[in-house]
C-alpha cells in the first residue's frame, strides 16, 4: 500500500530522514529495506536512490540527525538552569 503524501514539498531528503529514524528504531537496520522506506514516505523505491545513493548512506545521515536533535535538547535542557 502506497502512502500519499501530498505535504513532501522542497526538502523531500530531509523528509525521508525523519521517516526513517523511527523506522530504524523500531525495527533495525536489517528490517528496513529502501523499498518500505520508500512506501513510507510516498515516493517511489526508484525516487528514493535520487536522494541516497545507497542504504548505508541513508542510515548514517538518518542517526546524525536523530543525534543533532538530540543534542540540541540536551542544550537547551542545560541552558535552562
Amino acid at each position: 500500500m502506497k502512502v500519499q503524501n501530498t505535504t513532501l514539498s522542497g526538502d523531500t531528503r530531509e523528509h525521508i530522514l525523519k521517516v526513517a529514524i523511527p523506522l530504524f528504531a523500531a525495527q533495525g537496520y536489517s528490517k528496513v529495506s529502501m523499498r518500505i522506506l520508500a512506501k513510507s514516505v510516498g515516493i517511489s523505491g526508484a525516487s528514493i536512490y535520487h536522494h541516497f545513493p545507497d542504504k548505508q548512506s541513508l542510515y548514517l545521515d538518518a542517526i546524525s540527525l536523530a543525534f543533532i536533535d538530540t543534542a540540541k535538547a540536551i542544550e537547551i535542557a542545560f541552558n535552562q538552569d
